[in-house]
């Protein structure tokens, strides 16, 4: 038998347990024997034959480096994939190691998932994402470039696109949050709470308090709600401004726009008095100056934009509390890696965190505000033990339970029947913030005790409040409510009626929450576009442009405190990474390649140049 036929062999072997498996039922009340018929048996094959054709191309690649960071990648897709199904479906990891039949399903499903994934990764690794290059396009240049003329045209249109979503939810959208924001200015508060970001507290307190001169606190929604379209639509604008300085072709330029204006959520957003959504945009402009940092080598020799960088940082974390975590993540990380700039880097990182103390000491103090309640942070830790308390009280000992009364003020059976695994406000609510600050250390012997103990409790825990943000098939809404309170409506003294009537956006609100636009909807799932995000820094590693990694620091440094918040799967807690795709795929996939198109050009000039030689050589010998 000859090597090509076995290696038809193998790969049609593959292939079959590629499709069987990927297809597999994991169900636990589903034996192994019906897990394996349970598919539709033609497409089951229609998958099996483009599986198997796909391996067939993809045998032939040589490319080592391909395989390894593909194969790595696709594990790292399947496990979430395994993982999440299991938590998304039973709250636990019941339908993984519920029995050896149930694990071994596991097992299959993950070879499975493994393969498929494989298969479409090396394609995209090596066919797909090398197409996207860096080009010029000098005939359109003055239309749709980084000129101030382009900037404030496009700034226009996205504020034209954005306008009937305020003009239907006139004067703006507001929630829960929101009308906690606008109290301040309602009340003429003289103390602020540093619950929620004091800075946007003060912008929301300054267009109230506008508003109510103008005659009435809804017009000081009407100016929220303008000024916040503006700087997001300049904002979005200025991302392809940069795009257009760093020489992305304009048909992703022009993609980009497209996507700035049809995203279901920048539209509402805009309109929406969160402070997520100024967190979301200054994300984006902070990526922008990491991506300067590490690809313009001049970047650190002029003085603007040092200033420009902490001035980004300051308000970056002005706008949410977990701001100061992106910006300090971001800047050690540099500061190990960007070894020729460490000192710079150090001053950066010293002038932001004099800033952050000048602000929560001095100026705090000056303002009277006080900080928010620890429990904020406790979220991961309160629901660990709630679940333990739920499933293992039995099993606890007389001081641990009274340790976790004196910490959690609750009964231990309400707790039990309290305990909601995918958000923690009905056990956070009651963590007692002044006991935890006279004796933290005895709150973390207690928190550390209980996970050595009952570490599957901890786990599952854990996974349950964040699975949203990595599994791509969690339900999550992402537009705002209306919050319409007896007392809200008289408080602004306005009833909310649409200034145009749109109908139609109720119906397109609702099949965007319900996420029931297909292909679109995947779009709006945090764990797909997570996985985006993933694919792409195994692009970096592939292309071997390790320093372009460093720009999705800011993006997997939020994404590291959004798993420890206390909702499983909240998109505005996230917005920032949406923000940011543009430039940490079109923009960075464009760079990523930028060394292959330097060696192919500096290959074509030594060719051309060997190929001047041998004429001239062939021109002497005639001579």
């Amino acid at each position: 038998m000859s090597k090509q036929n076995i290696k038809n062999i193998v790969i049609l072997i593959v292939a079959i347990i590629g499709a069987t498996c990927f297809n597999l039922n994991l169900d636990t009340s589903v034996s192994i024997r019906d897990a394996f018929t349970s598919a539709d048996a033609i497409l089951l094959m229609s998958f099996f034959l483009i599986l198997f054709i796909a391996l067939k191309q993809i045998v032939e690649l040589k490319d080592k480096r391909a395989r390894i960071i593909s194969v790595i990648v696709a594990a790292i897709f399947a496990a979430m994939e395994v993982v999440g199904y299991s938590i998304s479906s039973y709250n636990s990891l019941a339908g993984i190691i519920g029995s050896k039949e149930i694990f071994l399903k596991a097992v299959l499903k993950f070879i499975g998932y493994v393969i498929v994934f494989y298969t479409i990764i090396i394609y995209v690794y090596t066919k797909v994402l090398p197409r996207i290059k860096l080009k010029e396009d000098s005939e359109i240049r003055k239309y749709f470039t980084d000129n101030k003329k382009s900037l404030f045209g496009i700034a226009l249109i996205l504020f034209i696109a954005y306008l009937p979503h305020f003009l239907y939810n006139f004067p703006g959208v507001y929630t829960s949050d929101s009308i906690a924001e606008m109290d301040y200015g309602l009340s003429n508060a003289t103390y602020f709470k540093n619950h929620h970001p004091v800075f946007h507290i003060f912008i929301v307190y300054g267009c109230i308090s506008l508003g109510k001169l103008l005659g009435g606190a809804y017009i000081g929604i009407v100016i929220y709600s303008i000024l916040q379209m503006i700087f997001v639509s300049f904002s979005f604008s200025y991302v392809l401004k940069y795009m257009a300085k760093k020489n992305v072709s304009i048909v992703f330029r022009i993609l980009t726009l497209i996507f700035f204006i049809i995203y279901p959520a920048f539209g509402p957003y805009s309109i929406t008095m969160w402070k997520d959504v100024p967190f979301g945009i200054m994300l984006v402009l902070f990526t922008i100056q990491v991506i300067e940092m590490i690809t313009n080598k001049e970047y650190f020799k002029k003085k603007r934009n040092f200033a420009s960088f902490i001035i980004i940082s300051i308000f970056t974390i002005l706008f949410r509390n977990n701001g100061l975590y992106v910006v300090l993540i971001t800047l050690t990380v540099l500061l190990i890696f960007l070894k020729g700039n460490r000192k710079k880097l150090a001053l950066m990182l010293l002038a932001v965190m004099l800033f952050n103390v000048s602000w929560k000491g001095p100026i705090f103090k000056l303002l009277n505000v006080t900080d928010g309640p620890i429990r904020e942070m406790m979220s991961v830790p309160v629901q660990q033990i709630a679940r333990t308390v739920k499933y293992r009280r039995s099993e606890l000992t007389e001081e641990e339970k009274t340790k976790i009364q004196k910490y959690i003020n609750m009964d231990l059976e309400e707790m039990s029947s309290r305990y909601y695994p995918l958000i923690s406000d009905n056990i956070k609510d009651h963590f007692n913030n002044e006991e935890f600050n006279n004796n933290k250390l005895d709150f973390v012997l207690l928190w550390v005790n209980l996970f050595f103990k009952y570490p599957v409790e901890y786990i599952e825990a854990f996974l349950d409040n964040s699975f949203g943000y990595w599994y791509p098939q969690a339900n999550n809404g992402i537009l705002p409510t209306w919050y319409v309170y007896e007392e809200s409506e008289e408080m602004i003294g306005y009833d909310r009626k649409p200034a145009v009537n749109l109908e139609f956006l109720d119906g397109y609100y609702a099949d965007i929450n319900g996420r029931k636009m297909p292909i679109i909807s995947m779009w709006i799932s945090i764990g797909f576009v997570f996985w985006i995000i993933i694919l792409c820094v195994g692009y970096m590693a592939y292309t071997k442009k390790y320093k372009l990694i460093l720009a999705y620091i800011p993006i997997f440094s939020l994404w590291l405190t959004t798993i420890a918040s206390p909702v499983y799967c909240e998109y505005r807690y996230i917005f920032g990474m949406f923000t940011c795709i543009p430039i940490l795929t079109i923009l960075m996939i464009s760079l990523s390649n930028l060394k292959e198109e330097g060696k192919e050009n500096k290959q074509e000039t030594k060719e051309t140049e060997g190929s001047k030689g041998i004429k001239n050589k062939s021109n002497e010998e005639g001579k």
